[in-house]
């Protein structure tokens, strides 16, 4: 059985809602931080494969000057959380430089993957549908520092042999399925109204090490070696975990709380659970 699943028989409310996981537990209690990194990916990807919708993460971008009249560019890259595929969009920027400084003349272009946007910009209606919070005007002459934001949110679109639909790329939302509602009693409160009051919403910086949700007789699937593989390389390595993947298939007997903890890998999904909220018990399948 999946942790979602066992958190839904527990009464837990698991969904997306603008690009972020949101879990509100019936204890009310808040879930941990390092629960959360290790199991985030997990959680929304299998939310997001029953819905049908396919998920993504912004892992970066470049610059350059496109086509015959050479148009400044930003490409930004995405990878699948599915497969581990890479696709890419192109976006309209300003690489020009407005005035002479001690960097250039005007008119020269910005170094690095410096550029600006405008509010009329395809680049600027993506941070709109990715809901993330307006950014400041005085950020718009200076748009690469914050284009890190985009790691915050998890994103769906429409792809065609590798390349991102620029106008359908959006934040994603999944409500809880219908296991969800059937909400359990902690005292003389259902799980639904305590959840209200007490839960977690992610919303880290850089996003967590991909889950190894296996999805197994589908003709696109890349096993969990490659594809954590292909989407590490791209993510920040302070975005990840130091513990290795962790594996769903691990017998509930492996994890033996009289001795040393195991590592998330060597866990069941019981114990993971545990770490989770130790205050509730389980019932084994």
């Amino acid at each position: 059985m999946e942790l979602l699943d066992r958190l839904a028989l527990r009464g837990d409310l698991v969904a997306l809602k603008s690009g972020r996981l949101i879990i509100e537990p019936a204890s009310g209690a808040d879930v941990p931080d390092d629960w959360l990194k290790l199991h985030s990916d997990e959680l929304a990807l299998a939310l997001a494969t029953r819905a049908s919708i396919p998920l993504y993460k912004y892992i970066g971008y470049t610059v350059g000057s496109y086509g015959k009249h050479k148009a400044d560019g930003a490409t930004l890259r995405f990878v699948s959380m599915t497969t581990g595929e890479e696709v890419y969009a192109v976006y309209n920027i300003d690489r020009d430089r407005i005035k002479d400084s001690a960097q250039g003349k005007a008119g020269s272009k910005l170094s690095g993957k410096q550029f600006r946007i405008t509010e009329k910009m395809a680049l600027y209606k993506l941070w709109l549908r990715a809901e993330l919070p307006e950014p400041d005007r005085k950020y718009l002459s200076e748009f690469h520092r914050v284009m890190g934001r985009l790691k915050t949110v998890l994103l769906t679109m429409r792809v065609s042999d590798g390349v991102a639909d620029k106008n359908t790329i959006q934040a994603v939302t999944v409500p809880t399925d219908g296991a969800h509602k059937n909400r359990g009693k902690v005292g003389d409160k259902t799980g639904e109204e305590v959840g209200k009051n007490g839960g977690k919403i992610t919303g880290i910086e850089n996003p967590a090490k991909p889950s190894n949700a296996r999805h197994t007789g589908e003709p696109d699937y890349v096993s969990d070696k490659v594809r954590l593989k292909l989407i590490s390389k791209e993510v920040s390595k302070d975005a990840l975990p130091s513990s290795n993947t962790f594996n769903t298939t691990h017998s509930i007997n492996t994890y033996n709380r009289s001795t040393t903890p195991a590592a998330p890998q060597d866990q069941s999904v019981d114990d993971w659970l545990n770490d989770y909220d130790p205050t509730q018990s389980i019932t084994q399948h």
